[in-house]
């Protein structure tokens, strides 16, 4: 757990609630030791149809590459001038490269989704990093070919991806950063004396020593590999064997070039393998970096071509037209469509997604091809408008309250809005706009509860993470202009990204002013109102924090993360009855997202030494519609079991609710803290004594 959100929410608790309240170390223990529990793919009879786009019988496999936060520009078939990619720039002259690449998020989470469910975020569901997992009903290019026989697998190196976020269906093997025998980065800051520190992200070559393990295996069926590399994600790990590997001090060229050099290797094992022939391999990113354009340092808020343009090339079969440069339009919802042409696989016609296997003989074709991105994270942070563009040919439009229109082929750095000068082309694009999002709606609810863990561990990476996802349908997908241009507003995002990290870092005293300035400027935004609570709270100010966090609840209604934390310091003042109803409200109001508030409240009701408070019967019930919320067995809500069924006087099934508790947690190799304490309330129970939480 990250050292700052342990200090500021468990000063002066017992280890019992340490863990308690920050509950969602849970997140990825809803989908357990993936490797383990995953089903595995029986051989079955590859389709005719996939078979007779070969030259003989063996049929064809599909290798897909994401870079994460790889701008195109980045690359040297790109016009990089640093020697940044060797290994694709290879892969572009023995290959196809399509130029005019667009992605339909600037964050990770949904434009993968996006990637593998060949959907726009708005019919996927998926719409941010956090307080979103992609909903079992979506149909996934892994199952669509697992359906048909192929073995599957996936290699993850960002906790953004997590299994628990869905994306690991129809997948036989999802390693990700919970999976045994993994590697995470572990690096050092340039501070002298600095202590190794360990990174929530896999470096690109253990992604490439499991991929040589997957390609290794001796398997009849074909395959799909997914393999995602993260390293050029901030913040730029400065290990000294990096950094050496591009002139000057670019952390962040470095890292694409040593991603590219892992690439180079696996390449280089697929020929060996005798695999090139029939594997086509995709290499695409999920999004950009702003690097400083537009004042965005990093992704996610703003959908200018430095986070939304992006690189694809295809590359493996001598059958691909060597060198081919595409300079239509085309999009990333094209991808599957196009694997599954190429596979011999029927492309449903629903997709909005079209094959670019046309194009390799006929460029020109895609002139009528749309493009479509979003970014909400405007109004999920300050209650703006989310931002949305609309892309055909080489003009692209912008929807906020001040729109935005560029010519790319002019303009490519988008320096020249010519919204006053062409108003009937704004008109024309905003009505297609309209058309594109009218009447379609996704494929079910994809929205959870923000978890202590999952917003720990995503501001680790360099995000503002918001307390929760109470944004209608309306607020996200309705086009009608309110508010403040959401571009006016990235110099203020900048600001709390800034602040997160220097109290990530231990560096309270400098946050504070910053974020206290934040929230004088939008007073109802849950976020930062929360964010400046952890900085109050590192610094000692409780009765501040508290006020903050009371601030923050009242202005998101639900709030389910400020609530735990408030709750947290009523507990600490011994404002037990207080504690309780701050609890019960969140339960009673948003309750059926947020297991974390269900768990916390369920724990009240069990264990509370003030006898009126206690409840065993509704207890029992809440840590049940927490467990099925994450669909596992997750140790910490077991725990919560445990003692409602222990306060309700059924000491053998909190005996045996515990018990599992404990080798779940062994399976998972969870720490052994928690498996001392889950002993601790066996001994407990197993006395015929109730757990109390003194």
């Amino acid at each position: 757990m990250n050292d700052r959100i342990t200090a500021a929410r468990t000063a002066n608790r017992p280890d019992r609630r340490r863990r308690r309240v920050a509950l969602l170390a849970l997140l990825a223990l809803a989908c357990g030791d993936h490797e383990a529990d995953a089903p595995t793919a029986q051989p079955a009879t590859v389709p005719a149809a996939a078979a007779t786009r070969t030259a003989g019988p063996v049929p064809r496999n599909l290798l897909l590459i994401t870079l994460d936060t790889t701008r195109a520009d980045a690359l040297v078939p790109y016009g990089q001038a640093l020697p940044s990619s060797p290994s694709i720039d290879r892969m572009a002259r023995e290959g196809v490269l399509f130029e005019q690449v667009a992605s339909a998020s600037s964050s990770t989470l949904p434009s993968h989704a996006s990637l593998l469910t060949g959907l726009y975020p708005f019919a996927h569901g998926v719409r941010s990093n956090s307080g979103y997992r992609l909903p079992d009903a979506s149909e996934t290019l892994a199952e669509r070919l697992r359906a048909r026989g192929y073995r599957t697998g996936a290699e993850i190196a960002s906790s953004v991806l997590d299994a628990s976020r869905g994306l690991a269906q129809g997948f036989d093997q999802y390693h990700d950063l919970r999976s045994p025998g993994v590697e995470r980065i572990r690096t050092r800051s340039s501070a002298p004396g600095a202590p190794e520190i360990e990174l929530d992200e896999r470096p690109a070559a253990d992604i490439t020593r499991f991929a040589r393990r997957f390609l290794d295996a001796p398997r009849a069926e074909p395959f799909f590999l997914w393999l995602h590399y993260f390293d050029p994600h901030r913040f730029y790990v400065q290990r000294p064997e990096i950094a050496r590997l591009v002139p000057g001090d670019d952390g962040y060229l470095a890292e694409v070039r040593y991603t590219d050099g892992q690439i180079g290797e696996l390449l280089t094992h697929l020929e060996s393998r005798g695999l090139r022939e029939r594997t086509l391999v995709m290499l695409v990113a999920d999004h950009g970096e702003g690097r400083g354009e537009h004042g965005e340092s990093t992704h996610a808020y703003l959908v200018y071509e430095s986070t939304i343009r992006v690189p694809l090339v295809l590359w493996g079969p001598s059958e691909l037209p060597a060198g081919r440069r595409v300079s239509a339009l085309v999009r990333t919802i094209d991808l599957l469509p196009t694997a599954l042409d190429w596979l011999g696989l029927p492309v449903p016609e629903a997709l909005p997604g079209r094959s670019l296997l046309p194009l390799l003989a006929r460029p020109a074709e895609a002139e009528a091809r749309v493009a479509y991105g979003e970014s909400i994270e405007f109004a999920r942070v300050f209650a703006a408008m989310p931002l949305r563009f609309l892309r055909r040919g080489n003009w692209k439009y912008i929807h906020q309250p001040e729109p935005e229109l560029y010519d790319l082929s002019e303009d490519p750095g988008e320096q020249r809005d010519l919204s006053a000068q062409q108003p009937e082309r704004v008109a024309a694009l905003r009505a297609e706009l309209e058309a594109l999002l009218r009447g379609t709606s996704a494929v079910a609810d994809a929205t959870t509860a923000v978890s202590a863990d999952e917003r720990q561990r995503l501001s680790a990476l360099g995000y503002v993470v918001p307390d929760e996802t109470e944004l209608s349908a309306a607020q996200i997908d309705g086009l009608e202009l309110h508010g403040p241009s959401p571009t006016r507003l990235i110099s203020d995002v900048e600001l709390a990204v800034d602040a997160a990290g220097h109290v990530q870092l231990g560096r309270a005293a400098d946050a504070e002013p910053v974020l206290a300035e934040l929230v004088a400027r939008h007073p109802n935004s849950p976020t930062l109102l929360r964010d400046h609570a952890d900085a109050l709270l590192a610094l000692g100010r409780q009765a501040e924090a508290r006020a903050a966090l009371a601030q923050a609840v009242e202005a998101s209604g639900c709030g389910a993360g400020a609530r735990v934390q408030l709750a947290e310091l009523l507990r600490a003042a011994n404002e037990r009855d207080a504690q309780h109803a701050v609890l019960r409200e969140g339960v009673e109001r948003c309750g059926e997202s947020s297991a974390e508030l269900l768990n916390n409240f369920a724990w009240v009701l069990a264990t509370s030494p003030i006898d009126g408070l206690r409840d065993g019967a509704r207890a029992e019930e809440l840590a049940r519609r927490a467990l099925a919320l994450f669909g596992g067995e997750a140790p910490e809500i077991l725990d919560t079991l445990a003692a409602a069924q222990a306060e309700r006087g059924d000491f053998a099934g909190a005996r045996a609710t515990l018990a599992q508790a404990i080798a779940r947690s062994n399976a998972q190799g969870r720490p052994p803290a928690l498996v001392a304490m889950l002993e601790r309330s066996l001994a407990t129970v197993s006395a015929g004594r109730p757990v109390r939480d003194e």
